[in-house]
């Protein structure tokens, strides 16, 4: 399931896998991520969690 896309966290999608954004938090913070920096990140709400960062240019703008 979509949890986040471009650093946004898609509504109901915890809720959906029966997570909080304390669980949400605490994935990220063991990936060394910051929400902000998250392109997609998907989950099956248990072992399987897959995060892809965002890709920024040298001027610090986020590229497609």
């Amino acid at each position: 399931m979509l949890i986040v896309n471009d650093g946004e966290i898609i509504k109901g999608a915890l809720d959906g896998l029966g997570r909080d954004g304390a669980w949400l938090d605490s994935v990220l913070e063991g990936e060394g991520v910051a929400l902000s920096e998250v392109l997609l990140m998907t989950s099956d709400g248990s072992s399987s969690t897959v995060i892809r960062k965002k890709r920024f240019r040298s001027g610090g703008e986020a590229s497609p």
